[in-house]
């Protein structure tokens, strides 16, 4: 029996990449598509010869998945209403803004024993996986990522998006890389980061392990100036991590092999689970606080899964530290952790549920602006990034 989905999204993402995968798939029956804009729902819709939906809760009772294309704070609590009401995530990349939302999800996705996969393009791409494969059995101190792009020039299909325009290269294709660089160098201890030419972010990270990596990071590059390199290092020389050749079609098609095997199988850890996207967030916040506070930041510890289906981990050290709790910020002496939202005054999202098990409806945004409101006081090392999500 066809795994039953539903597509939540209207922009390119969804259409090229999503759209084009769930439509195409054997093991899969593509339902229908939700969006914030009904028009471009409908329209999307009619491509792939499914039903437009008014409603986010229309759309579930009707499907066993969700694949989610939106802006990160849009896309959080949608995820959460959806993992409540027990259905499977493929999710995209951040999980979220902050680390207190992605938590929520990731503790609801296991609570329910639900399949969920973050789309970290690289890691589905064979060549990435195969290196990566290779990588595990070797020793590596550290490693160097250069990812200059120049998405806002006239055509690029992501240039008119709010969301990257605003939180820039950090959120957007910091995930990328952390998504290569952990399975090799582990957990990260802590954050350092400062702003330079051109909207880049610079961001050295301490391991766990020992291990460091440097990354630069930029959506805003001239556009002769642009590059994609990570390169690790060890005793053994250096390694660089090869470039993927399928299409983001292609990636998804993959992604949905192993997600539909997955659901099949009741195999709910992965890799790429919703974890992995809950601990790639919380560097993030950590960046982001590290570059506008001036000093060293730690990560949010993660809580971790339920100890009684906690899988074996494959490609390193799970962190040693104990979980975060807004009871208990406090770290020991060091580096600092932020505490609180960036914005005191940003109220609460009324779109945001308190707890997993009664999540607000999200049918339709929560502001004007299609923003879906902004959260406030946060988890200790959270610093929450405002402003519109705008198209995927």
């Amino acid at each position: 029996m066809a795994l039953r989905f539903g597509l939540l999204g209207t922009g390119h993402w969804a259409a090229e990449a999503h759209g084009a995968a769930l439509a195409g798939h054997p093991g899969v029956e593509f339902v229908g598509v939700w969006g914030r804009d009904l028009t471009k729902a409908a329209k999307l819709a009619d491509r792939f010869a499914v039903r437009p939906y008014g409603s986010v809760d229309a759309l579930l009772a009707e499907v066993d998945a969700v694949a989610v294309a939106l802006p990160p704070d849009v896309q959080a609590p949608l995820a959460l209403h959806a993992a409540a009401a027990g259905k499977h995530l493929l999710l995209d990349k951040p999980l979220a803004f902050t680390v207190a939302a992605a938590d929520r999800i990731a503790a609801t996705v296991d609570a329910n024993r639900l399949v969920a996969r973050v789309f970290f393009t690289r890691r589905y791409q064979p060549e990435v996986a195969g290196f990566l494969a290779r990588m595990a059995a070797g020793s590596w101190d550290g490693a160097r990522v250069s990812l200059y792009a120049s998405i806002f020039q006239p055509g690029n299909p992501y240039g008119g998006s709010p969301w990257r325009r605003q939180h820039g290269g950090v959120w957007d294709i910091g995930p990328h890389a952390l998504s290569v660089l952990l399975p090799v160098l582990g957990p990260v201890a802590e954050v350092l980061a400062m702003p330079a030419a051109h909207s880049t972010t610079n961001v050295l990270l301490r391991h766990v392990s020992g291990a460091g990596s440097m990354l630069s990071l930029t959506l805003d590059a001239p556009p002769a100036a642009t590059g994609d390199e990570i390169v690790f290092s060890g005793p053994a020389g250096f390694a660089t991590v090869p470039a993927g050749q399928l299409s983001p079609a292609e990636v998804a098609t993959r992604i949905l092999d192993e997600f539909v095997r997955a659901v099949a199988t009741g195999t709910v850890h992965h890799p790429c689970d919703a974890r992995f996207g809950r601990d790639v967030v919380a560097v993030l916040v950590a960046a982001e606080a590290a570059s506008r506070l001036g000093a060293a930041v730690h990560p949010a510890r993660s809580p971790g899964r339920p100890a009684a289906v906690r899988p074996a981990t494959p490609t390193g050290p799970t962190t040693p530290t104990g979980p975060t709790t807004p009871a208990n910020p406090a770290h020991p002496a060091g580096p600092v952790t932020p505490a609180g939202p960036a914005n005191p005054a940003t109220p609460a999202s009324p779109a945001a549920p308190a707890a997993p098990a009664a999540p607000a409806s999200p049918d339709g945004p929560a502001s004007p602006d299609g923003s879906n409101g902004q959260p406030g006081a946060a988890a200790a090392a959270e610093i929450r990034p405002d402003g519109p999500g705008g198209s995927r």
